[in-house]
């Protein structure tokens, strides 16, 4: 499994972000993505609103996005997001979404 957890930034304020350097491209029915551990994702104690991994170029996502549109791995207890959903202005426009239909929390 990734050792993420011991390598990552993540601030209290809520909408910080978690910065991921140490972590493997994976594939699943032929996507590229990343997996994280969907209890460290859901974890009310880990403060941030955002994900960047770096991994040759920077991948940058939500966790909103990670979480709602990642596929989850039963075997391994985590979410795979592939990068093709990776993308600032894409997390942008699902969050805006989101928002849009459920209100702003």
């Amino acid at each position: 499994m990734n050792d993420y957890k011991q390598k990552t930034l993540i601030d209290d304020s809520g909408i910080g972000t978690l910065t991921i350097s140490n972590i493997k491209l994976s594939e699943i029915n032929n996507l590229k993505g990343f997996e994280l551990e969907y209890s460290f994702l859901t974890d009310v104690n880990n403060h941030f609103s955002w994900i960047v991994i770096n991994h040759g170029k920077k991948f940058v996502t939500s966790k909103e996005v990670f979480v709602s549109k990642g596929i989850y791995i039963f075997k391994n207890r985590t979410v795979f997001l592939p990068t093709t959903e990776f993308g600032l202005n894409k997390a942008r426009a699902f969050e805006q979404t989101i928002n849009s239909i459920f209100g702003d929390e």
